[in-house]
């Protein structure tokens, strides 16, 4: 799976589980997808513009009664190490 395919379902109002099999903060563990954000951060330096973008899964994972947010950025365009189920009916 790629992040289109996370917003895609999370704006059919379609959660999904989501597993990490070695990441370096959640090891192996089963998390719920319920939203995402899209970061960009454009830096001027001198004559060059920086594009910077961040891609965040909003998750509850269990460990605490609060949204968290996962940075996939680092995985590049596929959620590498990981699962995505997708739930047919919306929370």
């Amino acid at each position: 799976p790629n992040f289109s395919t996370v917003i895609s379902q999370i704006s059919l109002d379609k959660p999904m589980l989501w597993s990490t099999l070695s990441d370096p903060s959640y090891g192996a563990h089963v998390m719920v997808v319920n939203g995402y954000r899209q970061y960009h951060k454009t830096e001027k330096v001198w004559i060059f513009t920086n594009h910077y973008y961040a891609n965040l899964l909003a998750i509850h994972d269990g460990w605490s009664n609060s949204q968290r947010y996962f940075d996939i950025t680092a995985y590049g365009s596929s959620l590498n190490g990981g699962a995505l189920v997708r739930f047919d009916y919306a929370i």
